[in-house]
């Protein structure tokens, strides 16, 4: 943490860079502010299971992880006149009090950002990482004494403070996630499907051979199934009519239509790729918000080592659901959000997504489901670059 450029709690200048000094002389010069005159962040807890062996020297121990990180900072609040620094102590104080941090934003727990930046030579920046860090104020101190603090209250005065924080979470991060956000899904309506020739039919349709489709609504006829993953073959494709295959490429045998559907909605999968670049120098946690329709569907996701699926079942209304970095899924449905684990399932060892430092490649496929239906919008994915 840079000590000359500002450090920032709710809205409180812990440290303000900005702070100058009246050396002239009369009533009311000097200072007023609050500076930070040492910060020690590298009190970290870390966390192992370990076992005397049997019968052998040395233990055995499991893999380590971080667990909180206390900082300590010291620092001096400054006022003009006496009564300017007691002011300025008390609105400290207040800033750092953990129960008006939890009542700020309940859902965090009293572990709000605190914001500072550091210089670096990295030309991916533009000379300083803009940085925060989630803490919640654990102590605060200001000892008064008469030798140091009296005098009359036009006096000039310094008191000095001291705080220990605490970080559930160790990581420092970048102050601006990096977010990417997905294309919404465009779904295709007023097409017919015929059983004598077992075609579906969409004037200028835009589909190719082998591209993979899924039905979201079906209006008579039997035959077809929504939420299922086709294929397009060559067979019968023409700029207005195209059969479905439940075999991948181009060459499947054509789903047979029992009895004719007078309307039917389409849309291609999704399959969403990139790469994620992490400037910071530690895994960060991934967080992503699927806003979809009441078609039933999954999701599925393979990054940084992680790959797993999110079963979602038919409803009435739009849902938004969130992939939090704390390990939790939920739902939000009628204004309601709660817990859905049973949703999501994990094809490997490795569970929740970490992006790593630098860059890393990832894959989405949308099977089923509808992305930002109607006004709906905001389906996206983000992580904080995160430093150890």
């Amino acid at each position: 943490m840079d000590t000359t450029r500002d450090i920032i709690y709710r809205n409180v200048k812990l440290n303000d860079a900005a702070i100058a000094f009246d050396a002239s002389d009369g009533l009311g010069k000097g200072i007023t502010g609050s500076v930070v005159d040492d910060f020690d962040p590298d009190d970290v807890d870390v966390v192992q299971f370990s076992e005397k062996r049997a019968e052998a020297d040395g233990l055995d121990v499991g893999t380590p992880f971080l667990g909180g990180r206390r900082i300590r900072i010291n620092g001096t609040v400054y006022g003009k006149t006496r009564a300017l620094c007691y002011d300025n102590l008390w609105q400290l104080r207040a800033a750092l009090s953990p129960t008006l941090a939890s009542r700020e934003i309940p859902g965090d727990k009293g572990y709000l950002p605190m914001y500072f930046a550091v210089p670096t030579n990295n030309l991916l920046y533009a000379g300083a990482i803009a940085m925060r860090a989630l803490v919640m104020p654990k102590s605060f101190r200001a000892p008064i004494n008469r030798d140091q603090h009296g005098g009359t209250d036009g006096d000039a005065l310094a008191i000095s403070w001291s705080s220990l924080m605490v970080m559930r979470d160790p990581l420092f991060e970048g102050q601006t996630p990096q977010n990417f956000y997905f294309t919404d899904t465009v779904i295709t309506s007023g097409a017919t499907a015929t059983a004598s020739t077992d075609l579906v039919n969409k004037v200028t349709h835009g589909l190719v051979a082998g591209d993979r489709v899924y039905l979201t609504a079906l209006t008579g006829g039997t035959g077809l199934a929504l939420n299922t993953s086709y294929y397009v073959p060559s067979a019968g494709l023409t700029t207005g009519a195209f059969k479905v295959s439940l075999t991948a490429g181009t060459g499947g045998a054509p789903v047979n239509i029992a009895t004719d559907y007078s309307s039917v909605s389409f849309a291609k999968f999704q399959t969403i790729t990139g790469d994620f670049l992490n400037r910071g120098t530690y895994n960060a946690p991934l967080n992503m918000l699927f806003a979809v329709g009441p078609q039933a569907g999954a999701i599925s996701v393979a990054t940084a080592g992680s790959s797993f699926t999110i079963t979602i079942p038919a409803s009435t209304g739009n849902r938004i659901i969130r992939v939090k970095r704390d390990k939790i899924i939920t739902v939000e449905e009628g204004g309601i959000e709660s817990l859905r684990r049973s949703w999501l399932t994990f094809q490997q060892s490795t569970t929740w997504p970490l992006i790593p430092a630098g860059t890393s490649g990832y894959t989405v496929t949308i099977n089923g489901c509808v992305l930002d239906p109607g006004t709906t919008d905001g389906s996206h994915m983000w992580f904080w670059e995160s430093y150890a």
